[in-house]
């Protein structure tokens, strides 16, 4: 047994002591009043203290059997209650126990989900490499199919470091006053390609204004909404980037999102009816930029209607400046 047992044992037995002492005490005090025989003390002292310390030995072999018993795994149930503390001790106990089990049961699902994600886009990842090799070895001299397998890599591997960044956002947080008309332009700078291959049109509006916003988190969200609407709007037509009543709002011409499927598209692993026709769809992007928004303290929101998607960042009244 520790030493922190034995200290508790010896406090546990301090008022039997103290009533031993005062006990004891009295009979002194009797004694010296009614002048009784010497010997009636000591015999007194005699009997009782072993009697004392018997029960201390008895006590303490009851005590260290029940911490033995209690200390097993199974025993927690079978605990026998013997006063109103080790009643609501061993329920709050109890309770303990159970959040700690289905927190411990959370955290190896969530772990479980991150490495089955992983998995996921480590094999699109594969597959995109495995297609450049081939493009390679064939000497293969199409440089647009390359140069896709080449972003569809990035945006494979783009989502599974920020998936695995959702985790720690909040502590890597840092907002600052951002201008939006920048920060667009930066983000459709480096998606040019996309645009290019399917002869897309951005068109701007109204943009010059500055949020408050963590930088990279912002231009997470808006790239990836842009990068959804490429995939999915109409060859050579225009996407729509609005700003209007405190509200960024996207546009592509492209197949409707089903009406379905809207109240699930920002759900983990849902790709919906168009996601079913695209590859590159894995139902994570979505799911990111709203957990991401609503760390960054915005809101989205998703429409669809006249073979139009929008999707609309709203931000606070004091996150906006002109």
């Amino acid at each position: 047994m520790t030493k922190k047992f034995w200290l508790f044992y010896v406090k546990s037995q301090l008022p039997l002591i103290i009533f031993y002492v005062l006990i004891f005490s009295l009979l002194l005090i009797m004694n010296y009043a009614y002048k009784l025989p010497n010997y009636f003390i000591g015999d007194v002292f005699r009997y009782s203290i072993s009697g004392l310390l018997i029960w201390f030995i008895v006590k303490l072999l009851f005590d260290l059997n029940r911490t033995h018993q209690f200390i097993k795994n199974d025993y927690l149930e079978k605990y026998q209650i013997n006063t109103p503390i080790e009643n609501v001790m061993l329920t709050k106990i109890k309770q303990q126990k159970l959040e700690l089990e289905n927190k411990l049961n959370s955290k190896d699902l969530e772990q479980k989900d991150r490495i089955n994600q992983m998995d996921l886009s480590a094999h699109e990842i594969k597959n995109d490499l495995t297609s450049l090799q081939i493009n390679l070895e064939n000497k293969n001299q199409d440089n647009n199919e390359m140069l896709d397998a080449v972003n569809d890599a990035n945006y494979q591997l783009d989502m599974l470091l920020n998936y695995e960044k959702l985790f720690s956002i909040s502590n890597d947080l840092e907002f600052e006053w951002i201008h939006l008309d920048d920060l667009v332009e930066k983000v459709l700078k480096n998606m040019s390609m996309q645009f290019i291959n399917k002869q897309l049109i951005p068109e701007l509006s109204k943009l010059h204004i500055f949020v408050l916003s963590d930088k990279k988190w912002l231009n997470f969200c808006i790239e990836q909404l842009l990068s959804n609407a490429t995939k999915y709007a109409y060859d050579g037509t225009k996407i729509q980037i609005i700003f209007s009543d405190g509200s960024l709002t996207i546009v592509n011409s492209g197949n409707p999102i089903e009406h379905s499927d809207m109240p699930r598209i920002f759900e983990k692993g849902f790709t919906g009816s168009n996601g079913h026709n695209n590859r590159l769809s894995t139902g994570l992007g979505l799911f990111l930029v709203k957990n991401i928004c609503n760390k960054i303290n915005i809101n989205i929101e998703a429409n669809s209607y006249n073979n139009q998607n929008e999707f609309t960042l709203i931000f606070q009244k004091s996150m906006l400046k002109k």
